[in-house]
């Protein structure tokens, strides 16, 4: 899958907002996040496994997940947490099953 922002047609935009978020994360975290373009992962929470998609709705909060990000944790991104406000959903690297990055 090539890389996107969803509900984004436009590539330049994309690019800002994408930039934006990590920035966002940086700043709110304090974690240096990687140049990694991730499109989806596979976790386990709390017993259950999860599946985190750009793009898709998240089962945890229900919100379209706009990024999936690589620092100490991986964060997944949604409007409410992590791209306008608030914290990314926090996923430790010891939790995740899988992880496909986007292809370019």
């Amino acid at each position: 899958m090539r890389f996107f922002v969803p509900d984004v047609n436009d590539g330049k935009k994309a690019e800002e907002i994408y930039v934006a978020i990590i920035k966002f994360a940086e700043d709110s975290l304090g974690w240096k996040i990687s140049n990694r373009r991730i499109f989806n992962i596979t976790y386990e929470y709390k017993g259950k496994e999860y599946h985190a998609e750009v793009g898709k709705i998240s089962r945890r909060v229900s919100e379209t997940i706009t990024a999936i990000l690589d620092s100490e944790a991986y964060l997944i991104c949604t409007p409410n947490r992590g791209v306008e406000r608030g914290a990314p959903i926090l996923v430790g690297k010891s939790e995740t099953i899988t992880v496909v990055d986007f292809e370019d």
